[in-house]
Parts: C-alpha cells; structure tokens; sequence
C-alpha cells in the first residue's frame, strides 16, 4: 500500500479488505452499506469509484473537505480501463488481462462451486477482478460493453454482490448474445447460471439486470423462440418469471413455467441444483414446465378446470384466504386454536370426518406464546409438537418479510397458517384504507396459499359503522372482504348471551354454511351445535350494545401499531378514514400508554 492509498483509507469509515482493493463508505452521501471502491494502478495511482452513481467532482470534494485528498499525487476517480472515447466499449486487451489472472485455485472454485466447465470459462474469457469474479458482455456488434464483477458468497460481509463495469454500462442486455442462434432457449436469473447451464449442455439465456427487470425491447429479440423460464426459488423469481413470460408471448413466444420441487430452499437456482442434486435432475424439472396460460388473452379450451379442496368444508378451503372477522373478546382467537387442534391431531372439525394430522403454522401478535396461546392448545388437548409460532413481527408488504413467511411456509409444510390479527404484519407503512395496498397484501398471501395448497385465515377486527352490510364492517378498505374466497363472523348469540356464534358471510365457492355455535367456559371450548343467528342480527346488536367510541379506537391502534411504529400523521388520516375522532383518538392513545417518539432521520416526523 502506497502512502497516498494509506492517506485516503485513514480518512474514510468503514473500511474493509475486498480482493485486491478495499472498499469503504462513500464521503459524498449518505452511504449505510459500502459503495465506495479503492484500488492501486500499475503506476501508484488511487483509482476510486463510487457504485451508487456520485460524481468524480462529489468525491473529490468530500474527500478533501474531510482532509482526506493528499496533494500533489495521482489520484483518479474514473475507471482506469475505460475506453476515453468512448465509455461504453471496453478494450478486449483489459478482458484478456483478467481472463488471464484466473489462477488454478480461483477456477477450481468455479468448476466445484459454480458448475462452470473449462470450456465455458475459456469461451466466455471469464476471468478475475479486484477479488470478484469478472463475467465481460459481450455485445451483437461484438464490441465488450459491460463487466458484470460478482463477489462469492462466502466474501461480500457488506460487499454488495455484483457490480456493473462502471457507470453508463449498465444497459439491460441479454447473455451471452451467442445463444440467440437457439431456437429453444432455458431462460435464467443470473450470468452464472446461465452459464452452468450452457456447460452442461443446456442452451440457455439471461439478462444483466436482474429477475425483475424486462423490457419489450428483450423480448423483441427473442420473438418467435420457445423459451423455458427458471428463475431462483423466491417470490421476486417467481414475480418476474411472470413478467418476463407476459412480455414474451406479445412476441410470438412460446413460454414454459418451470417450477421447483417443494422440498427446494428459498432462494434455490439452477446452480444448487446441478450442484446437489445433478443434470438428471435439472433435465426432470425443465421437461416438468407448463404452458404459460396468464397473457393477455387466455382460451378456455386450454384451462384446466379445478376441484376445490377444502379444510372444513364450506368455511375455509384449501389454496385460498379466508377471512374471520369480529370484536375483540368475542372468541376469534379461541375459534382459530380450536381449528388449529383438530388439524393438528386430525379430529374432525363440525360436519367433517376425521383426517390426517398435519402442521400448524400461527402468527399472533396479541396473545403471549407462554401465557395464553400454550395454554389453551393445552385446555383443547392439541398436539403442539406440530403447531409452529412465528416469535417475531413480519411487515407481509414488504418483500423482505414476505419471503420470510415462505421460508417458514417451506420449513414446516403447514396445512393451516394462522394470522391474528391481519394487520399487525402488514407493515407500519400499510394504509390499510387503500384499495390498492390492500389488494397487494392479500394477493400475495393467495400466492402462497395456492403454491403450497393450505389454507390461510387471517384475522380482522370490526369498527363502529351504522351498516348492517358485513362487507363493510371490517377495519380497513372493503378489498380485504372482496379479496377472501370465504369470509366468516364471530359474535355473540342473540339467544343466547352466553353462546357465541360464527356466521358464513361471504362465501362463493359453494352455498353458505350453517350457522354454528361455540361458548368458552372455565378455560375450555366446546361446539355448540347449529344456530338460528344470522349476519344482520350480530351487527345490529354490535351497534347497539355498550362499545364505546373509544373502544373501537383502542381496537384501530392495536391493528395499526400491532408491527411497530407508524408516523402520527398517518395514524390519525387512517383514523379518520375509519370514522375515528381525533379527540377519541388521542383518549384511545392514551388509555393504551402508546408513546410517542421522533423518527430515526433528521427532521423526520413524530412516530406513535
């Protein structure tokens, strides 16, 4: 190390060793995860590059305000291998160079971890940059436009995992543009499995940015071709399989959806599985596609028509989401275990025969795990060992929080997930009043649902309203009722104060069901038999009975904060949405102890 190079690395935070350089935070933003690179030219010069698109001139003068730019030596803020005229062609001398660096050690890494044969690596002069394996793209003019660097697992800490050439060569591009000479084509996530794929003999095809992004413009290219799409084991894969697959078929494509077998982890792709698994493998789940059938215009005579399958027939079917709606106290929660019990140990449930005992996935963010929820499974004589609760808040809007719901989904193959209450773990930035975000909440769960044929019940408190309707009784927008195959209601028995009753309101996969009795008495659920209580009967008494505007309130804040804190203004526009007081608001916060608190950023607003 230079002492120019030493110089610059003392001024900045964050640094860490990355190949043959370093990488560190960016003085010129605000940078939470490293995007700043540093490396040593031939000729002692500090090359510095800033991933996430700042200036040379922001660089510089960040560096030198922090006393970090030592005078009078060669530093250079550009990409030393670019082509001066022209910054999108990158001369074959820099690409031979890397190819070239490949040692021995680094190949074999290649071939064991990353299924690539020797030929491939030597046809497609993969090669070695900065300590990242270095992926050149080549383009239809034959002209080298990008170098995709892709740092191993096993070394990114905070690294980001790959990173464009330098700033003007990331265009969307297919790769390698030698396998458009195919008329069949396996359509890939990534250059890597792309290429192992082509190693073992597969012609395959993919493009440099990423699952989710697709133009017209690609799939121009590859009109008239058959294509075979397998993208990683996780909803962005499976969301942009879809996208690729509607572009696609525009173009005169024919379009096959590969699927991975269940017991396949999140994340799973073509690489894992010629690695574990082998090419027979990877043969049997390419020849296992399906037609995409989801384009614009769909001809019935290719649709498969489908028997629904049920958990307790008529109220929740399997592969869809069901909705339990109620007040608080009423017994959701006691409904829900009690269902939980008879799929976990096989008892039939009212009107059904016994089964075979399956798992339980639960997600409750009201009642403590050790002293209620164990508990009462315990009162119910349910078999725990097969019953799994998630310990933690999920934000279900957000893809991080989703994909880990189907990690545990994949985990533990429940037959029955629970969430109580629904909007607990729709994330703190959900308006739950809006059509739209509601409708991306409950798409998401159907996915699952239907992917892994279970059923979901998500759990929803009422609010006050003067309608007897139940489609709009719920909190929230109508779209979480108009989403759900199957809607039931929980209240009390108007015969019977001591009973509750849960009532079929929505239901349009078969006729409805009967109205059906429950009470819980010393700790204990028992079924009651069928009841005469209708929807209408259990609203009007809901408005007529002794719940006060602030309990409807204490019940909206329960929902709202349930997954952590949300700003105030956007507490109290919801709120009103939901016909909720600011006065009754502000009382329902404080009754709750609901503290109040400024956000992480600056200037940030107020958080309840």
């Amino acid at each position: 190390m230079n002492e120019s190079t030493r110089h610059v690395l003392d001024h900045l935070k964050g640094v860490r060793r990355c190949g043959e350089g370093w990488t560190a935070l960016c003085p010129a933003h605000d940078d939470r995860k490293p995007s700043l690179t540093i490396n040593e030219a031939e000729d002692g010069r500090v090359l510095l590059h800033c991933h996430t698109g700042c200036s040379q001139k922001a660089v510089v003068e960040a560096l030198k305000a922090i006393g970090g730019w030592p005078s009078g030596t060669g530093i250079d803020v550009s990409h030393p291998t670019i082509d001066r005229t022209n910054q999108r062609v990158i001369p074959p001398s820099v690409i031979e160079e890397m190819h070239r660096n490949l040692n021995d050690l680094q190949r074999n890494y290649l071939r064991r971890k990353r299924s690539l044969s020797d030929a491939v690596i030597d046809r497609y002069r993969i090669g070695v940059k900065g300590g990242r394996v270095a992926i050149p793209i080549l383009g239809k003019e034959g002209i080298y436009r990008d170098v995709r660097l892709w740092l191993p697992p096993e070394r990114r800490n905070q690294a980001p995992k790959i990173l464009h050439w330098a700033p003007g060569c990331g265009a969307l591009r297919l790769f390698p543009i030698d396998q458009l000479s195919h008329a069949k084509l396996v359509l890939t996530e990534g250059e890597l499995d792309a290429l192992a794929a082509i190693s073992v003999g597969i012609a395959a095809i993919t493009t440099t940015g990423g699952v989710t992004s697709w133009t017209d413009s690609v799939s121009k290219q590859l009109a008239g071709k058959s294509l075979t799409t397998l993208t990683d084991n996780d909803e962005a894969g499976r969301e942009g399989a879809k996208k690729r697959a509607e572009s696609l078929v525009q173009y005169g494509c024919t379009v096959l959806l590969a699927r991975w077998p269940d017991d396949r982890p999140v994340g799973w792709d073509i690489t894992d599985e010629l690695v574990h698994h082998g090419l027979e493998s990877l043969k049997r789940i390419l020849a296992s596609a399906e037609p995409f059938t989801e384009g614009p215009v769909v001809c019935l005579s290719d649709v498969q028509a489908e028997e629904v399958e049920w958990l307790w027939f008529p109220y929740i079917p399997l592969g869809k989401v069901t909705l339990l709606e109620g007040d608080p106290g009423l017994g959701k929660s006691w409904l829900m275990l009690a269902i939980a019990r008879s799929v976990s140990t096989g008892a039939g449930l009212p009107g059904t025969d016994r089964s075979k005992p399956a798992p339980v996935l639960l997600l409750s963010a009201e009642d403590g795990l050790a002293d209620t929820i164990k508990p009462r499974l315990t009162a119910l004589e349910a078999a725990c060992e097969s019953i799994f609760a998630v310990n933690r808040s999920l934000a279900l809007a957000a893809p991080e929080g989703f994909e880990e719901l189907e990690r545990y989904v994949n985990q533990y193959q429940p037959k029955l997930i629970i969430i109580d209450p629904l909007f607990a773990y729709t994330g703190a930035k959900v308006d739950i009043h809006r059509a739209n975000e509601a409708r991306a909440i409950t798409a998401k769960l159907a996915k699952v649902a239907e992917s892994n044929r279970c059923a979901i019940v998500a759990l929803r408190h009422l609010r006050k309203s003067e309608s007897s309707k139940a489609a709009y009784r719920g909190i929230g927008s109508i779209d979480f009722y108009a989403a759900c195959r199957s809607v039931l209601l929980v209240g009390p028995d108007p015969s019977d104060s001591f009973k509750r009753v849960v009532v079929h309101t929505k239901h349009n996969l078969t006729p409805p069901g009967d109205s059906l009795g429950f009470c819980i008495e010393q700790g204990k659920f028992y079924w009651t038999g069928r009841s005469n209580a209708t929807a209408g009967q259990i609203l009007a008494a809901d408005n007529d009975d002794e719940r006060s505007e602030l309990d409807e309130a204490k019940s909206f804040l329960i929902e709202v904060l349930g997954s952590g804190s949300v700003a105030s203004e956007q507490v109290m526009g919801q709120a009103r949405k939901a016909g909720i007081h600011d006065k009754t608001l502000r009382r329902a916060k404080k009754a709750l102890d609901v503290g109040s608190k400024k956000s992480d950023f600056k200037n940030g607003p107020w958080c309840w």
